[in-house]
């Protein structure tokens, strides 16, 4: 962002007789950067998000921004209060996934009303409990987790028979990103004449205690139908958990996101049958120029995402090397 000041003094004499001609000059001056601040919910050892937050880093730098980040390691009462020390600390522009429908109502508005630029990044679960004058100062680029669950149901359908138990490991079972899936992915189901058993088992945000409980939940349930997730971390520790167990690929099918190389892999391999993805870089490099202009009064967007339907024919072209090598 530039901003053009006006002097009101005359440099030399040549600058004096342009002022007698009434052509005076105006050097521009660079306005401090835009400061955007992202508060996530997951880890810096989380490779997905690791990723995002290397995307949001490049666009803000092409942007002249000045971008940083934490982590709240899947507390999101420690999100809530990392968003209200960005405010304290200056932050232009808050982009952060918010998965609670209650949480963030309260640091949101704050943010709001302190005139820092609030961006919901795939995840806006407050956006229905915010006031109305708050809700027009906020952005975001949501994902529809109803939606987002029917279109895992969409592709899931021909791989799940009727009557089927259904393994969906989850990071936060009681997130929205898990909760409103499961809520479209039944829906979808029920409407096309599958009735079905889903056994959410908690996985938390470590890869290695993920991997570990569904390895566990698959042993002890063999005839599980498929393993199915909206979770990102989930979906690579199932993949590695049927690897490690030996499982032949498509037995016990994985469906969830790809976007790390043990999910690529498994894609490859047919352990992960399909996958459903959001256009991550897409997403990243959106955020960035929408709080960039949120930031200096520019519009508030209400976006919404885009899906990838992943398969072993179509992963090099859909899926960015960063995420699957």
């Amino acid at each position: 962002m530039k901003k053009k000041w006006q002097s009101g003094l005359a440099l030399g004499l040549g600058m004096s007789a342009l002022a007698v001609l009434g052509v005076v000059s105006t050097p521009a001056f660079a306005a401090d950067p835009v400061k955007i601040v992202f508060v996530g919910d997951s880890s810096s050892s989380d490779p997905v998000w690791s990723f995002r937050v290397q995307a949001l880093q490049d666009a803000a730098t092409a942007a002249g921004a000045n971008f940083s980040f934490q982590f709240a390691a899947g507390d999101f009462a420690k999100q809530a209060q990392l968003m209200d020390q960005a405010v304290v600390g200056g932050a232009n522009a808050i982009i952060a996934p918010m998965w609670d429908e209650n949480i963030f109502v309260e640091p949101v508005t704050r943010a709001a009303n302190a005139g820092v630029a609030v961006y919901g990044l795939m995840g806006m679960g407050p956006k229905n409990n915010l006031s109305a004058d708050i809700q027009a100062k906020v952005g975001w680029d949501d994902i529809d987790l109803v939606q987002w669950g029917q279109k895992i149901g969409e592709v899931s359908l021909p791989f799940v028979a009727d009557g089927g138990t259904i393994m969906w490991p989850a990071e936060v079972p009681s997130a929205t990103y898990i909760t409103e899936a499961i809520k479209g992915f039944q829906q979808y189901f029920t409407e096309h004449g599958k009735t079905v058993s889903i056994d959410v088992v908690e996985t938390t945000n470590d890869a290695t205690t993920a991997t570990s409980r569904i390895a566990a939940y698959l042993t002890s349930h063999p005839d599980t139908s498929a393993v199915i997730t909206s979770g990102a971390i989930a979906a690579d520790a199932a993949a590695v958990a049927e690897q490690q167990m030996g499982v032949a690929p498509g037995k016990i099918p994985v469906i969830g996101q790809v976007v790390s190389p043990n999910a690529a892999a498994a894609v490859k391999s047919g352990i992960m049958v399909v996958g459903l993805n959001i256009d991550d870089v897409g997403a990243m490099k959106q955020a960035i120029a929408d709080a960039v202009a949120m930031a200096g009064g520019g519009e508030v967007p209400h976006r919404t995402v885009d899906y990838l339907v992943i398969t072993k024919d179509n992963i090099e072209q859909t899926v960015p090397p960063g995420l699957r090598q």
